[in-house]
């Protein structure tokens, strides 16, 4: 259960940062294409000079920027991913694996988002951790399920390991 909890935490963290997916994605489909490169390159080096060297150089420049449009490609979708699906893909993974623990929503500030011509506010939320300390974590209004205002006790979801991070929330329907 352990391993379980601390994959979803990954998964949770790679989901919260713009930068987190596109370097899955990089991970997943380039890093073994990076191999089939850097052989390539060595073989370049090892070939001496004359014609059959420039072919060989074309070929790997040609294999170089087709990777690198494709980068560019995943990056745009990824980031996109991101905005997409705002913080519903680590709030169910909260909701799944997290641990339950009694919150206040003790401040409500504006995030400088605007979304249908109102803005969205961010909540804080204090909560006891399991060894007696006590952890902040914020979320967007427009990511709960009901409003809720200053003061207000509410059942949370929290992941354990993200704590020191990043804390990754959701709110207990």
């Amino acid at each position: 259960m352990i391993i379980l909890e601390i994959l979803a935490t990954i998964i949770a963290m790679t989901f919260k940062s713009i930068i987190g997916v596109p370097l899955l994605l990089i991970l997943i489909f380039f890093l073994p294409y990076y191999f089939i490169i850097s052989s390539s390159f060595m073989k370049k080096i090892a070939a001496k000079s004359g014609a059959r060297n420039k072919k060989e150089r074309k070929k790997f420049l040609d294999k170089f920027w087709s990777v690198g449009g494709i980068v560019y490609f995943l990056l745009i979708i990824s980031i996109s991913i991101v905005f997409r699906t705002g913080g519903r893909v680590e709030q169910s993974i909260a909701n799944q694996f997290g641990t339950e623990a009694k919150a206040l929503m003790y401040e409500k500030s504006n995030s400088g988002i605007i979304l249908n011509y109102r803005p969205a506010y961010r909540c804080h939320f204090v909560f006891p951790l399991p060894d007696g300390t006590y952890a902040k974590a914020s979320m967007l209004d427009i990511d709960m399920n009901r409003l809720i205002t200053s003061g207000e006790r509410v059942t949370i979801k929290y992941l354990p390991y993200s704590m020191k991070i990043y804390p990754v929330i959701s709110i207990v329907r």
